[in-house]
């Protein structure tokens, strides 16, 4: 019987605690606010994005970005219309919706909910993969 190869690499020895982790996010994400562009971030109200929703919220302020269109941090959330045949929904009690704006909410941030159905993602496949080339 073959064997596949080992993972030969080392394990790193460099201790990696939660001030490490913390230094590194917060470092990407200030990286990511130094832009000439408005931005904003995709919330969820789960751990990833409301930690770098805060982390972002937190230091809007010192970007040359905030001098042009202001300090205050643009959230959004989206929600995927469900379609089925004849009826049409959307769950108003989606958690990600809710969690989103209580996080939007503590934060101060400007929040935005998108809702859009199946049909409406594949019809922006050529827009998005045309944006995406431009940036």
């Amino acid at each position: 019987m073959v064997q596949p190869p080992r993972f030969s690499e080392a394990i790193p020895s460099t201790p990696y605690g939660p001030i490490v982790l913390r230094d590194a996010l917060e470092n990407a994400v200030i990286k990511m606010l130094m832009t000439d562009v408005p931005f904003g971030v995709l919330l969820s109200g789960g751990l990833d994005s409301s930690l770098v929703a805060s982390i972002a919220a937190r230091h809007l302020t010192g970007t040359k970005g905030a001098k042009q269109w202001g300090t205050q941090l643009h959230s959004f959330c989206q929600v995927i219309l469900v379609l089925i045949p004849i009826f049409a929904f959307v769950d108003k009690g989606s958690p990600d919706l809710k969690a989103g704006k209580e996080v939007a909410d503590y934060l101060g941030s400007v929040h935005h909910e998108f809702h859009f159905s199946v049909q409406d993602g594949i019809e922006a496949i050529e827009d998005v993969i045309y944006h995406k080339h431009m940036t």
